[in-house]
């Protein structure tokens, strides 16, 4: 079985549709009345990456850091609804951050486990990936549960993965995902 990692480009981002609204002050925007709705004051850390973070908790730079650059506001009526208690409303607030900020960075991947195909007896050559007619599984920005699908995957089918290919197959040997012979 080959295992295909890639950067997935087209995942939208993790605040769409979610019960949370980050507002940038970074554009000119200035604090609104958010009614009954939460809100929690955002700090920006950007040093080659970027990072929101829920304020004074993130890296603390005097350089690269912006105090109370924005706004996280969360809608009082969905958190509500959804029985979050109040005290789980600041993680999830912050497990919200970091996968914003992870797919602001491009850390998104998609996955497929394909049989892979020999080399075309004519002409020698073999598909690309995007030629491969495996299925994609895509979205992933927390990286410890995708490789944990991929197991489960591998464990149901009772296959091995023989190659890992792909423009991120490099996270496969940090989270113990290597290839087996068959």
């Amino acid at each position: 079985m080959q295992l295909i990692i890639e950067r997935d480009t087209h995942t939208e981002s993790p605040l769409e549709g979610s019960l949370w609204n980050l507002v940038s002050f970074r554009d000119g925007a200035e604090p609104r009345d958010i009614g009954d709705d939460i809100a929690f004051w955002l700090d920006y850390f950007e040093h080659g990456d970027c990072r929101w973070s829920l304020e004074g908790e993130g890296s603390q730079c005097q350089w690269d850091n912006s105090a109370r650059a924005g706004l996280l506001i969360g809608d009082k009526a969905g958190l509500d609804y959804l029985k979050i208690p109040p005290e789980d409303r600041v993680n999830s607030a912050r497990n919200m951050l970091n996968m914003y900020s992870s797919w602001l960075n491009g850390y998104v991947y998609e996955y497929s486990l394909v049989e892979p195909t020999p080399p075309c007896g004519h002409c020698g050559s073999t598909p690309s990936a995007a030629e491969f007619a495996g299925t994609w599984s895509d979205g992933w920005i927390d990286c410890e549960e995708m490789f944990k699908d991929i197991r489960s995957e591998l464990a149901h089918s009772k296959e091995k993965v023989t190659e890992i290919t792909g423009t991120a197959a490099w996270l496969a040997p940090y989270h113990e995902m290597k290839e087996e012979t068959a």
